[in-house]
């Protein structure tokens, strides 16, 4: 954690506020979509750092998937936008029957991205747990706690490098939702996730400091 602190100065206690939020320090955690390891890296986030991935074809296809459902529940809503009560009730019956297929290849395509994310973490569980870290060096180093640490400290002391005027909240936001949509929302961004990820993160920080706190004048009496 002092290894960047000439980019910029990190509080190691708000590191681990953030490895707490992401995994509670469990070596072998892995999300629902592939966020794996203590620092809860996504795989394409970890390769970018230079980190050896576990990186199947079918990962990717699930990510496609996912984004087709979302194409098909886009148009879902733009038809159900056009129903209204000043419309006649044949009119509204007609959308709400357009809405229907739409409806169902989004739950399809939903669907098998859910079955090809699952198989992504059964298989990748398989290769990793009880592995050596040597033997995670050759499968996916995400789950090397060392490295893992090292390259959280270093994504976020990038982010709050390149923030205007970076407070925790905006740090921890960009760890979540990335870089871009804080800049772009020019703050922490009104997703849902990210906005109750920082809340965890700053509780676990507060608690820290709160502990570091009683620490350290038990120390001196």
């Amino acid at each position: 954690m002092k290894e960047y602190e000439d980019i910029y100065s990190l509080d190691p206690l708000f590191v681990l506020a953030v490895i707490k939020a992401e995994s509670h320090f469990r070596k072998y955690t892995i999300s629902s979509v592939g966020a794996a390891g203590v620092a809860q890296f996504m795989p394409v986030t970890a390769k970018g750092m230079g980190m050896k991935v576990f990186l199947p074809s079918y990962y990717t296809a699930a990510w496609q998937e996912l984004k087709i459902a979302g194409r098909y529940y886009r148009e879902a809503e733009e038809i159900a936008a056009k129903i209204s009560f000043k419309e006649s009730e044949e009119y509204n019956r007609k959308r709400a029957l357009e809405m229907i297929p739409y409806r169902k290849l989004a739950t399809q395509h939903r669907e098998k991205a859910n079955r090809l994310f699952q198989r992504y973490k059964e298989e990748l569980l398989t290769q990793v747990e009880d592995a050596s870290d040597e033997e995670l060096m050759g499968v996916d180093q995400r789950f090397v706690v060392s490295l893992a640490i090292n390259a959280c400290v270093k994504l976020l002391a990038d982010n709050a490098r390149r923030l205007e005027r970076p407070d925790a909240r905006e740090i921890a936001s960009a760890y979540n939702a990335g870089l871009g949509r804080v800049l772009e929302f020019q703050g922490i961004p009104f997703i849902e996730e990210t906005v109750t990820f920082q809340n965890r993160v700053m509780n676990y920080y507060r608690e820290y400091l709160s502990r570091s706190s009683f620490d350290s004048s038990s120390s001196h009496r």
